[in-house]
């Protein structure tokens, strides 16, 4: 099968729809599928550009990202005795960030499509399926604009969401409710089959709009590697890896738990929430991808933690699935469907999100171990889910 993949952030930025893109990729490389990757030009000197997350064995095409996005990415001054001048810069832009994304509905990668017209060479062989994959979201309009101008010929057209658009919690933008869900429709209109990667999701977005209920299913997110780690029989140290900015995911509980107990804590990601370091608690900014496994490689537990609201479920936590450590699952937002869906995995120990039942679970980890099985859910390996996919695009 011949897939053409289509992302409008480069797979090189280090966030964690990136590492989702790789598992997909991998997934149906591993499955026999042939795989072309369309996708923006990396910047290097994007703040969160990572060189060891390029993807090797797959044809790139690339299109120049457009100039809001290489003017809102590009790395700020890194000096720790910064001039006035370059402090005011920093402050004019990211300003600038928050009055676009407050007025926008797509985000700043949307100029790649008036790039379209420089691709060539895709129309030669029809692609068993062009699959475009969000977030962030400019990615299925950057594979509708492929089609409308035809620099590409296909069969099937596949959208596989991270996010919705309408339902979306990170959502910032001012008084556009109306206009986002009528774009969110326009786009699923495009779609011979959209997949989402939580079932929770799936359903909300079945009930939001039910005219395309019919073409929508979901598709797990595959983790990237099987990680086996020595195992030390004892719980001294966990970690949270990911961001937690405090409307989306609230760290203080845990944070507060932690202090009450003699386990050591790691915590990497950003956030607007000032959290201090103490004796047993290592407060971390965003890390590179390799720093963040060999920091997930020295701890005993890994932690999920839920988001406040919404049916959008961290993709981490399907990375974690693919390891033999302990994984606490913190609950928040809507507890008992979420519990349900992951209670079936028999990987994780759950809890509510308030300090008493943190303290509690992780008494319990420390004093008797874990009880669950610590193997990988091999359903939710990179080729499982590639094969599933394939197949999936068979029966559309």
């Amino acid at each position: 099968m011949k897939i053409l993949f289509v992302t409008s952030r480069p797979l090189e930025a280090n966030v964690s729809s990136s590492i989702r893109k790789r598992a997909t990729i991998h997934g149906l490389l591993s499955a026999g599928a042939e795989v072309t990757l369309l996708t923006t030009e990396a910047q290097q000197n994007a703040s969160n550009y990572d060189a060891s997350l390029d993807l090797k064995g797959v044809r790139k095409v690339t299109i120049p990202s457009g100039v809001m996005y290489s003017a809102f990415s590009n790395k700020q001054n890194q000096s720790s005795h910064p001039s006035l001048l370059s402090a005011m810069k920093k402050k004019l832009k990211m300003k600038a960030r928050e009055v676009y994304f407050k007025f926008n509905i797509y985000d700043s990668l949307k100029g790649s499509i008036h790039q379209v017209r420089k691709v060539y060479g895709l129309d030669e062989h029809p692609f068993d399926a062009v699959i475009s994959v969000s977030d962030p979201k400019s990615s299925h309009l950057l594979a509708w604009e492929l089609i409308k101008q035809n620099k590409v010929k296909y069969n099937k057209y596949i959208q596989i969401w991270g996010d919705p658009m309408f339902a979306d919690i990170t959502n910032k933008t001012f008084g556009m409710n109306y206009l986002i869900k009528k774009e969110e429709k326009k786009l699923l209109s495009y779609a011979d089959f959209v997949f989402y990667v939580s079932p929770l999701t799936c359903n909300e977005q079945a009930a939001i709009f039910p005219e395309y209920a019919g073409k929508m299913g979901t598709l797990l997110p595959p983790y990237l590697n099987e990680n086996i780690y020595p195992n030390s029989g004892k719980i001294t140290k966990i970690g949270y890896f990911g961001d937690y900015h405090s409307h989306i995911r609230n760290l203080k509980p845990l944070y507060n738990a932690v202090k009450q107990t003699n386990l050591k804590f790691v915590v990497c990601g950003n956030s607007d929430e000032k959290l201090e370091s103490t004796d047993n608690i290592d407060i971390l900014g965003r890390q590179t991808f390799e720093t963040v496994k060999k920091l997930e490689s020295e701890v005993d537990v890994l932690v999920h933690l839920s988001n406040r609201r919404g049916r959008q479920i961290p993709g981490k936590i399907y990375q974690y699935m693919g390891t033999n450590k302990p994984i606490l699952f913190i609950l928040d937002g809507h507890q008992e469907e979420t519990r349900q869906f992951f209670e079936r995995f028999d990987r994780c120990v759950f809890c509510e999100n308030n300090e008493q039942d943190i303290k509690e679970a992780l008494i319990r980890l420390e004093q008797s171990g874990f009880d669950k099985k610590t193997a990988p859910v091999k359903e939710l390996n990179a080729k499982s889910i590639g094969e599933q996919l394939i197949s999936s695009i068979l029966k559309i």
